[in-house]
C-alpha cells in the first residue's frame, strides 16, 4: 500500500490550527469513509504523521482512524471554530493579513500556519474566493528577501493567467517546502 505525501501539511500543535489541518488532510481522506478498513490504515498514517510527537503519543493508543479523528474533534473542534465578524473589523483583519511579516516568525512552518489560519478564516467569512488570491499574496511576502526572486515572480504571472502547475494554496505551499524552503529559511532567518 502507498500513502500520500504529506509533507506540505504543517504538523498540527495547538487547537488555533486544527481547522486549517482539518481542512488540509481531509483533501487525502473522507471522514464519512473512516468505517471502510481499506480507508482506516491510510487515515491513520495521513493523521500520525501531520501531528506533532505529544499529540501522536496519545493518538497511537487508540485502535483506529475513527477513533483518532473522533478524539482530536472531541479535544479540538470546540476552540477551532471561527466566530463571524461585522465587516468593518473583517475589512481590518483582512489589511492585517495582507500586512503579515514572515520576517517575524520563527520558522517556514509557524508562518504557514499563521498564513494558513488567516486564509482559513477569510474564506469561511467569505472575504476572499478561491485560492489564487491568497497564492500570489503568499508569493509577494516571500519574495522580497528570496535570493531566486525571478521564479516566484513567473509563478505570479502564471497564476494570473490561469497556466500555473500549482492549482491550490496547499499544492503552492507543498511546492515551497519541497523545493524552497532550505531558501527561504536562510533569507528569513528561520529555523531549519
Amino acid at each position: 500500500m502507498t500513502f500520500p505525501n504529506t509533507s506540505a501539511i504543517p504538523k498540527l500543535t495547538c487547537a488555533e490550527e486544527f481547522s486549517v489541518w482539518r481542512s488540509l488532510v481531509t483533501m487525502h481522506f473522507s471522514p464519512d469513509l473512516l468505517d471502510d478498513s481499506a480507508v482506516d490504515m491510510q487515515a491513520r498514517h495521513i493523521i500520525l504523521t501531520t501531528v506533532n510527537m505529544d499529540i501522536a503519543r496519545y493518538l497511537v493508543q487508540l485502535k483506529t482512524a475513527k477513533e483518532m479523528w473522533d478524539a482530536l474533534h472531541g479535544v479540538y473542534n470546540e476552540a477551532a471554530t471561527w466566530s463571524e465578524p461585522c465587516l468593518d473589523e473583517a475589512t481590518e483583519d483582512l489589511r492585517q493579513w495582507y500586512k503579515l511579516d514572515p520576517g517575524e516568525f520563527k520558522s517556514f512552518d509557524s508562518f504557514i500556519w499563521a498564513y494558513l489560519r488567516e486564509f482559513q478564516r477569510f474564506r469561511n467569512d467569505g472575504s476572499i474566493d478561491g485560492d489564487e488570491e491568497a497564492m500570489i499574496i503568499l508569493l509577494e511576502k516571500l519574495v522580497e528577501l528570496f535570493p531566486r526572486a525571478d521564479i516566484f515572480h513567473r509563478n505570479i504571472e502564471q497564476i494570473k493567467k490561469g497556466t500555473c502547475d500549482k492549482t491550490t494554496l496547499p499544492e503552492l505551499i507543498g511546492w515551497l517546502y519541497l523545493h524552497h524552503r532550505d531558501g527561504l529559511c536562510e533569507s528569513y532567518g528561520w529555523e531549519n
